[in-house]
């Protein structure tokens, strides 16, 4: 696929895909993005074509994907784009390089998710962009044979159940350390939010949770999850993260896993917090909106400004809030405008960051990708309208086949 395959335009007129203007001017978005480029990660479950159950055939996958690419079972495909295995076998993870434009995203997005799931076709099976398997777990959980994976396991012991869920990462780079949790600060109150959004797992063992996002539920069992602390400073942040090795709830800085982290590989900010996005379009949405969030921190950081502080219990509370019931119903204005509608509160977050959006020619795709977001509904809200029809799970996996690739 070509990069003209999505430059179709000033109004997503295709379905499928989408067209980004470039921003105004150059040099005023340098001037405000500086080194904000973007990149997401996405963890998708791997299930029988014919019967949607699932099947622990990562790894023969992923080879059959590196076929003719020489990258083994974990490596870097034409493209820069990665896919590799996770915690169990029947998970696959994959990674965009690190891009400049929403266009360049999408692309990589859906073509990855495309090719993975070609690859998958060949052993008689699909891909499925869900936070949750619909479908029951087995017994014995099928974990990726790695030192690493079976150390993490035995370390988490029962509640590595819920590794077994689906998120989608978005990565923001900023290679100032000082900045970047400064970021993080103004990042967290938003949260919620985020979260609402991008709710994609309201069903797990054949039942509907009435949640949202049932994966973050599972989540914030771990000891190292749930949104991280509020940091005065770069040394601040450190020191609550070194807390959690010398406890030894966390095995290394990677299983620290906060809603939002400094990444322990690359120069960014992981955002953590989403379900796996139902379609490549509702990553997107998510990833622009949170590199806009980030700029307009960055802008507001070098002005003097910090971020509002919320009390880790009371964020706590909301997310779970945000879990329970996705946009639907009233949610705590993180500004301090009291509770307002889920989408009415996504409309003033736009409004908060357009200066942002508008600086990087992203406004009138988040608009656009918000106005189908609310026409579609969520994640959640798919599958769960998919589920009522007949009380069937195999509703739900019909959908997830049809939208994972759309």
């Amino acid at each position: 696929m070509s990069q003209q395959d999505f430059m179709i335009g000033q109004n997503l007129a295709r379905p499928g895909t989408i067209a980004v203007p470039e921003p105004r001017s150059a040099e005023h978005a340098n001037e405000q993005f500086g080194q904000l480029t973007l990149g997401v990660e996405e963890e998708f479950l791997l299930v029988d074509a014919e019967t949607g159950a699932l099947s622990p055939a990562a790894i023969e996958v992923i080879d059959t994907v590196s076929e003719g690419h020489s990258v083994g079972r974990t490596g870097v495909l034409p493209g820069q784009l990665t896919v590799q295995s996770e915690v169990t076998r029947f998970q696959i993870e994959t990674a965009s390089p690190v891009c400049r434009s929403l266009s360049e995203l999408h692309e990589h997005l859906q073509r990855m998710r495309r090719t993975v799931d070609t690859a998958a076709g060949k052993h008689g099976l699909r891909l499925i962009a869900t936070g949750a398997s619909p479908h029951p777990l087995p017994a014995d959980l099928p974990w990726t044979d790695t030192p690493r994976f079976r150390r993490v396991a035995r370390h988490f012991g029962a509640l590595s159940e819920s590794l077994t869920t689906c998120g989608c990462h978005v990565h923001i780079g900023i290679p100032d350390t000082q900045y970047a949790v400064g970021v993080i600060n103004y990042l967290r109150r938003w949260l919620p939010l985020l979260l609402a959004i991008s709710g994609n797992s309201p069903l797990w063992q054949g039942k509907d949770t009435r949640y949202s996002s049932w994966r973050y539920l599972m989540w914030d069992r771990l000891p190292t999850s749930g949104p991280p602390p509020w940091s005065a400073s770069a040394a601040d942040y450190e020191s609550a993260l070194q807390g959690m090795l010398t406890s030894g709830a966390a095995l290394d800085r990677g299983t620290v896993y906060w809603d939002i982290r400094l990444s322990s590989h690359a120069p960014t900010i992981e955002v953590r917090i989403a379900d796996v996005a139902p379609t490549a379009r509702d990553a997107v949405l998510l990833a622009a909106l949170i590199r806009a969030m980030a700029a307009t921190a960055l802008s507001e950081l070098r002005t003097g400004h910090q971020a509002i502080k919320v009390g880790r219990s009371t964020l706590r509370s909301h997310l779970w809030h945000a879990a329970r019931h996705g946009l639907v119903g009233l949610m705590t204005d993180p500004s301090g405008g009291g509770r307002l509608p889920g989408e009415v509160l996504a409309d003033r977050l736009v409004e908060r960051v357009r200066p942002a959006l508008e600086d990087a020619g992203d406004m009138d795709v988040v608009v656009e990708l918000l106005s189908e977001l609310r026409r579609r509904g969520t994640g959640a809200d798919r599958q769960r309208k998919a589920f009522r029809r007949h009380e069937s799970v195999a509703d739900v996996i019909e959908l997830l086949l049809a939208q994972t690739t759309s």
